[in-house]
C-alpha cells in the first residue's frame, strides 16, 4: 500500500512539476521575447537615423 502511494505521489508530483516549468517557461519566453522586439524596435530607429543622417551629409555635398 505504501508502495503504490509513493508511486502515485512521484507521479502527480512529476506532473505538477512539468506544469510549473511549462507555466515559468512561457513567462521567460514572454519576457525574452519583449526584449528582443525592444531591441529590434531600437535599432530599426537607429538604421532610420543613420540613413537621414547619410541623406542630410549627400545633400549637403550636393
Amino acid at each position: 500500500m505504501n508502495e503504490v502511494n509513493e508511486e502515485v505521489l512521484s507521479e502527480v508530483n512529476e506532473e505538477v512539476l512539468s506544469e510549473v516549468i511549462e507555466e515559468v517557461l512561457s513567462e521567460v519566453n514572454e519576457e525574452v521575447l519583449s526584449k528582443i522586439t525592444e531591441i529590434i524596435k531600437k535599432r530599426h530607429f537607429l538604421s532610420a537615423c543613420n540613413d537621414e543622417k547619410l541623406e542630410y551629409k549627400m545633400a549637403r555635398r550636393n
